[in-house]
């Protein structure tokens, strides 16, 4: 404790309003000063700091807290977060450190207490190869967006190879974003910079345009362009429904097909841009968590008013012998399962290590023909007739001719 108020003094612009040896003491503190930021120790005497950060951040004002501790594995910031954490210190750390991030902090609490505007669109330019920025077709891509409410199932790299087997096999510009905030993968799974992401859109809010984000977006192999999440989970907050709702509303403007990754929790984030997608694919494997997980999901889509015609359920692993039948699960949750992804631990470790999609290394394996089949599903008739024309060799007329007989 002594150690901290030392190496706070320094900091001409940081002023200690109070100090506790217990969860109890700081809770009663921060109700009494309000200040701006918390330095909470995760190893209290009695309730320890992850439950009294839980406490503060769920109760107004929602005082923003920095969490430290010796302890750094994923796990742990992982809880951290969740219980309410904006960001997490590793001990032992120096003066410097520790007034960055209290700067930091107290910095995004007032950005994220700021009124938001409606965002100004930019001037519609034209010419060039990318995306369109015709302003006639302002509004007109599609949106599918993938979700699973059991992590670890698979769903970041459905997302990732769904809008890169978009970008093969169909005609258009195909944008992949990332809106799984606190702890989304594409950027790693892509090996991509992860210095430009959505945070500046944060920033930048409202003058963003389809200019803007372009710049943010880095092409991942396969020539889709990437929308990255905030470089850090305690910037997740900051990402708003009002900041979802102009990126994928510029982003309809620019591209033909936009795959959105999403968070497993049903946020507003999540909320927003499920209400933009025109298909949802609902991931699971063949798990009683996963099943009842995404019968939960379903539950919250039908109270919402999406039609079932706008959902695909999607199975991963479903060849693996789990005691549950496909079958079963189209009973249990009354949906016709779209797509069954079999097992292919070498196709998908040979895309990892390779940071790329396993549909464009290897795109005549089986989970390859299936999620390009999948791919071809979700867009309008027309488009799926090229697609599927393109595949195999024939010409979309004849394709509609037999599929009509």
């Amino acid at each position: 404790m002594d150690n901290l108020k030392k190496l706070l003094s320094f900091e001409s612009d940081v002023e200690v309003v109070g100090t506790a040896l217990s969860a109890e003491v700081a809770i009663d503190l921060v109700r009494r000063l309000t200040p701006d930021v918390v330095l909470m120790d995760a190893n209290l005497p009695g309730v320890d700091g992850i439950k009294a950060t839980q406490v503060i951040a769920s109760e107004p004002p929602h005082t923003p807290v920095i969490l430290m501790s010796v302890q750094g594995d994923r796990d742990y910031v992982r809880r951290a977060t969740q219980a309410g954490a904006k960001e997490f210190l590793v001990k032992p750390f120096s003066g410097d450190e520790l007034a960055a991030a209290l700067r930091r902090v107290n910095q995004l609490e007032k950005l994220k207490r700021a009124p938001l505007t409606v965002p100004v669109m930019a001037p519609a330019l034209t010419g060039g190869d990318g995306p369109s920025t015709d302003g006639e077709r302002r509004g007109s891509g599609q949106i599918v967006l993938v979700f699973s409410g059991k992590g670890g199932i698979g769903k970041s790299m459905l997302a990732l190879n769904l809008a890169a087997a978009m970008a093969r096999d169909l005609e258009g510009t195909t944008a992949l974003v990332d809106f799984d905030l606190q702890f989304g993968d594409l950027g790693v799974m892509l090996g991509l910079d992860a210095s430009r992401n959505i945070y500046q859109v944060v920033e930048a809010f409202p003058n963003v345009d389809i200019d803007f984000i372009n710049a943010l977006m880095p092409e991942a192999p396969g020539g889709l362009r990437v929308l990255l999440g905030p470089p850090s989970p305690e910037f997740a907050d900051l990402v708003t429904a009002e900041h979802t709702r102009a990126v994928l509303q510029i982003l309809q403007g620019a591209y033909d097909h936009i795959v959105v990754d999403t968070d497993s929790h049903l946020g507003e984030v999540t909320l927003e841009a499920i209400e933009r997608a025109g298909q949802i694919v609902v991931l699971a494997d063949l798990s009683l968590p996963a099943v009842k997980e995404a019968r939960l999901a379903l539950r919250v889509f039908n109270r919402l008013g999406i039609n079932s015609e706008r959902i695909k359920l999607v199975l991963n692993r479903a060849d693996v012998s789990a005691g549950i039948t496909a079958a079963q699960i189209e009973s249990s949750l009354e949906i016709k399962v779209a797509a069954k992804l079999p097992t292919d631990a070498k196709t998908v470790q040979k895309a990892t290590q390779r940071a790329d999609a396993f549909v464009t290394l290897s795109p005549n394996v089986e989970i390859s023909q299936r999620v390009r089949e999948l791919a071809v599903s979700l867009v309008p008739l027309h488009a799926a007739e090229e697609a599927r024309a393109a595949q195999t060799g024939r010409k979309a007329g004849f394709w509609s001719r037999q599929s009509a007989g």
